[in-house]
């Protein structure tokens, strides 16, 4: 079953070569404006975006904010994570649109300025 549906997936990425492309368009939109604001990111081209915060605490709290403003981040810390790596990471997605960002932006800009991360 598990094989069966891997291999459907796949055969979709394979024919519609456009959903990964506007995947990594949009991770590559999220890491830029996300970079721009003065977040420190985990390097890399892939879905997932790391931000780094090194504070354990102050990443739960930060994601539970997040999760309040509309936008879906996993906070992440030792053991899950090398020791010193203290952060949220966000799962971008291919549907999400990049105009979606526009008005989430301002609202995380200023969370993060009143709680010192940026």
């Amino acid at each position: 079953m598990i094989a069966a549906a891997t291999m459907e997936a796949l055969d979709i990425v394979e024919q519609s070569p456009e959903l990964r492309e506007t995947l990594f368009d949009n991770a590559r939109y999220f890491r830029e404006k996300m970079a721009a604001l003065g977040f420190e990111l985990v390097p890399g081209e892939h879905a997932i975006v790391p931000v780094m915060l090194n504070d354990a605490v102050l990443a739960q709290k930060f994601a539970k904010r997040m999760l309040e403003l509309g936008v879906y981040v996993t906070a992440f810390a030792f053991p899950v994570v090398p020791k010193g790596w203290r952060g949220f990471a966000h799962r971008c997605r291919r549907r999400t649109r990049q105009q979606t960002w526009i008005g989430r932006l301002p609202p995380l800009n200023r969370l993060a300025k009143n709680w010192g991360v940026i």
